[in-house]
Order: C-alpha cells, then structure tokens, then sequence
C-alpha cells in the first residue's frame, strides 16, 4: 500500500519545475492542502473541492483527493478570519473521514505535456509554440491550415460539450490557443492583449467568456470558441491520473465526476 508521504513526495517533485511560476499569484494552493490518514486507499481526481465531490469520492473508497481547484483559505481572510458556512462543512467532512485533499490550479493549467491546455493542443494534431495568457495557457499551430468547423467538432468530442462561437469565424485557422476555464482575452490586461496580437492567435478554445469578448474577438479578428469551465479543466487532472497509474501499478485511481455545464 502507498502511504500519504510517498504520494505527495512524488506529486511535489512532478509539479516542482513549475511551481515558482504561480507562487507569487496564485489564490489557490498548489499542493497538500489537507492531510488525511497516512495510508492511502485509492484516490480520487475531481475538478473542484466541494462537498459532493468528497461525498462522491467516499462512497467509491477514496480517501486521497487531487483536484484542479482547491480549497480557498483566503474567504476566510475577508470574513473577520472565519470561514463561510459552506466551507467549514467541507473542511469538517475531510477531517471526519481523514481524507487528504491536494489541489494543482496553475500546474494542471500550464503543464506542458499534460495540463489542460497544451495536451490538447496536440490532441487536435497541432505543435505546441509557447504561452500565452501570462503563462496559463499555450498557443501551437497546425501543420496545414485546417477546418474552423472540424476544430470545432474535435473539441466537441474531446470536452463533451456543445461549443459557443463568437467573433470572426473564418474558413480555416493555423494558428490557435487554448486557454481552459476562465481564459478567453483579458482585456483589463493590456499584455496579454498583445499576446493575442503579436502571436496572430486566428482561434482561442476556452472554457467561458463574458459579455463583451464576442466584441473584442471581432476586432481583433479572430475567433473564441468556449466549452465550458468545468469540461475544458477535467482534462489535465485525468491526464495526471494516468501517471499516477504508470508511477504506482496498482494503486485505485478514479476521476469522480459532478457534471457542471457552466
């Protein structure tokens, strides 16, 4: 049986090289956040920390968590040093049922062989360039201009999830991005405006978008293609599972689902 310390050792070394990038900036931990029993059973990969993904995850026999979202400690910092009801029932469960819970927000994000966003790049048969969205997201581009309808599809097949497209839809893109969940264009950050621009980004895969974006990607003259928040970010925290299976031959690993269309 693998212990707590064995998997979190390993987990730390795989994220390590990516670590120092969101240290500085990131609202969400990116490691052991909880810390169960030391005898780990089988684990459990979700999305998002909350109460029905532990309960889920319990009743499969889960008692080591890992998720792309995890807790956020700093509600509590705006809320006189006291956690929101909803957070202390989940904190409570954990404890109670001395399960772990780690999170990898950024690293699942910018992993570039199996993050969100870079994997899918090739999984829709482009080469991987570089960053984009301050290091978030990737950018790559197909060896042959391809079908803007074709991607579509592809993503589609690969997210589970009818895509919204907005701005200009052209015939055939080579140039693209992928940036999951909340990644379509800030225009609040002139930077990463300009990222857009001077990689001549033609389509950006997200996951959601806001009210203006189908603006702004007119103008810029490209296209954003969303497909859900949750959906575009079960990819990386399924992709690590599959390492944790290669690393550990028989230790139960399971993605636990809690189907969200936003």
């Amino acid at each position: 049986m693998i212990t707590r310390s064995e998997l979190v050792s390993f987990l730390q070394n795989y994220f390590q090289p990516f670590e120092e990038i969101f240290k500085t900036r990131e609202m969400l931990a990116n490691g052991l956040q909880i810390a169960g029993v030391e005898d780990v059973t089988k684990v459990g990969l979700g999305v998002s920390a909350n109460l029905e993904f532990f309960q889920k995850a319990k009743a499969t026999g889960c008692n080591f968590l890992i998720v792309h979202h995890g807790l956020s400690f700093a509600s509590a910092a705006g809320n006189g040093n006291r956690f929101p009801l909803y957070q202390e029932e989940r904190i409570r469960f954990l404890f109670q049922n001395g399960m772990s819970l780690a999170g990898y927000h950024g690293m699942l994000d910018h992993h570039p062989e199996i993050g969100n966003n870079a994997s899918v790049i090739r999984r829709l048969g482009g080469e991987v360039s570089g960053n984009i969205f301050d290091k978030w997201g990737w950018f790559g581009r197909f060896p042959e201009p391809k079908s803007l309808s074709e991607i579509i599809k592809q993503c589609e097949n690969i997210y589970s999830h009818r895509g919204q497209v907005v701005g200009v839809k052209k015939d055939k893109v080579t140039v693209f991005a992928v940036v999951s969940g909340s990644g379509a264009i800030d225009y609040h950050n002139p930077a990463i405006m300009n990222e857009f621009v001077d990689n001549r980004i033609e389509l950006e895969i997200v996951g959601d978008m806001r009210e203006n974006h189908p603006a702004i990607a007119r103008e810029l003259g490209m296209t954003i293609a969303a497909f859900g928040h949750y959906n575009t970010e079960t990819i990386g925290v399924i992709n690590l599972g599959e390492v944790l299976k290669q690393n550990f031959p028989g230790l139960g690993v399971e993605f636990i689902d809690v189907p969200n269309d936003l």
